[in-house]
């Protein structure tokens, strides 16, 4: 509910309110002068016009929020079916025509210490797993704190951040391809990423009540000219990141 919901659901019940002192006063002690009667009729007549008037800008505002959740939903559902062809022409490409294909090799993170307001840093690796070769790659990765980790919480992040990187699928579309960069299999590129966690990050992400996800975003363009994209998606397993860690003691759990 917005602040001018609130004021307009406030101001119908003052309204309310008045019309009930009203009703019961001239109910108590009638008018006697027609003057008095005639104000009391205004009055109400009045109070009623501004009534009327609130209800149907509540009713409005109503209107427009469910019709552009409506619209949000349905531009969601359409992102998320393009996110899915997308993965699926990743699959059947790489499988079918023996393509290059971009995924992450590895998540290396840099030895640091796991305290508050020391800054926790990895090197998302890329590799062509394919035997052919990867023309104009795109590689977009982020690092994020995913509050209220349960369940459904791999679920949320991969939708959020598919959502947020849709704009890169759209941009990488429409865009001329490229002189090819990683061209040959095993053949890739890293992205440097960091996260200055606080106290409440590590007690919470140690509870598991927090997580700390990186995910990220490739696209490439096949030997036929096709855009493809692929995605990955990992969380840190907090609970058991001594407070002087090594790359070597660092667990990054696959999203379900």
């Amino acid at each position: 509910m917005s602040v001018v919901d609130l004021l307009l659901y406030i101001v119908l019940a003052i309204l309310s309110l008045i019309t009930t002192y009203l009703g019961a006063h001239t109910t108590v002690s009638p008018p006697k002068r027609a003057k008095a009667k005639k104000r009391y009729e205004r009055a109400f007549a009045a109070i009623c016009v501004a009534s009327l008037a609130t209800i149907v800008m509540i009713g409005i505002r109503q209107y427009r929020a469910a019709a552009l959740a409506d619209a949000t939903q349905k531009g969601l559902q359409d992102s998320l079916s393009e996110i899915k062809k997308d993965l699926q022409s990743a699959e059947v490409v790489r499988r079918l025509t023996g393509e290059g294909y971009l995924q992450t090799k590895d998540v290396l993170t840099v030895p640091g210490t796991f305290l508050p307001g020391h800054k926790f840093k990895v090197n998302v690796v890329t590799e062509n797993s394919g035997a052919g070769r990867v023309n104009d790659p795109l590689t977009v990765s982020t690092m994020r704190i995913q509050e209220n980790a349960g369940n459904d919480a791999d679920r949320r992040v991969r939708q959020n951040l598919e959502e947020l990187t849709m704009r890169y699928r759209v941009d990488y579309r429409s865009r001329q391809p490229q002189a090819p960069q990683i061209q040959g299999s095993g053949a890739g590129a890293w992205v440097t990423l960091e996260y200055r966690l606080n106290e409440g990050d590590i007690v919470a992400l140690q509870k598991d009540t927090k997580r700390l996800y990186v995910f990220t975003l490739y696209g490439w363009t096949d030997s036929q000219g096709r855009r493809v994209f692929a995605t990955d998606c990992r969380y840190l397993q907090a609970q058991t990141v001594p407070q002087t860690y090594q790359d070597k003691d660092i667990v990054w759990q696959r999203c379900r």
